[in-house]
């Protein structure tokens, strides 16, 4: 389960209310949430707030991930 997904159930909020509160698609929450996609950095921008955290608390795997690939280019 992602952050995003753990996070939403313990505050009791449904996809449908957080869709109205960020402005994105309930869709684009539920693939992000079962991990099918990535959010842009809008979106990503966007969830962090509706939860008051910085995007990096909400999406650490994200940015773990990508300072592993900066990391590996910067030492090729």
């Amino acid at each position: 389960m992602t952050k995003l997904k753990k996070l939403r159930l313990e505050k009791r909020m449904t996809v449908t209310h957080l869709a109205k509160l960020t402005g994105i698609a309930q869709s684009s929450i539920t693939e992000i949430e079962n991990g099918k996609h990535e959010p842009t950095l809008s979106k990503a921008i966007l969830l962090a707030r509706a939860f008051e955290m910085p995007v990096e608390d909400l999406f650490d795997h994200i940015c773990r991930s990508s300072q592993k690939k900066s990391t590996s280019k910067a030492t090729v």
